[in-house]
């Protein structure tokens, strides 16, 4: 993992758990679509500012990065899905 930040593989693993896309996850975040995809193939690390923006992302929606001495990283995921995106029909 990135000092205070998230791995690629954490971003790749969350993005897919949530059904984000690269460019849904970039506008949620505020970065152009390229800070996503140079990451998650892991050719450039976002400035600190970027990396937090994506974190938040997917802290809003109930992920939680673990870190562990070693050098593995994981993520803790909520269980209901359903209770991540709001249903329409009751709004």
């Amino acid at each position: 993992m990135i000092e205070g930040g998230i791995s690629p593989g954490q971003c790749r693993a969350a993005r897919a758990y949530l059904d984000m896309t690269q460019e849904e996850l970039a506008a949620a975040a505020g970065v152009v679509g390229m800070t996503i995809q140079s990451f998650e193939r892991e050719q450039r690390i976002p400035i600190k500012n970027n990396l937090a923006a994506i974190r938040n992302v997917f802290e809003g929606k109930g992920v939680v990065f673990l870190a562990v001495e070693d050098g593995f990283d994981g993520l803790l995921l909520p269980f209901d899905k359903s209770a991540l995106t709001p249903d329409p029909t009751t709004e």
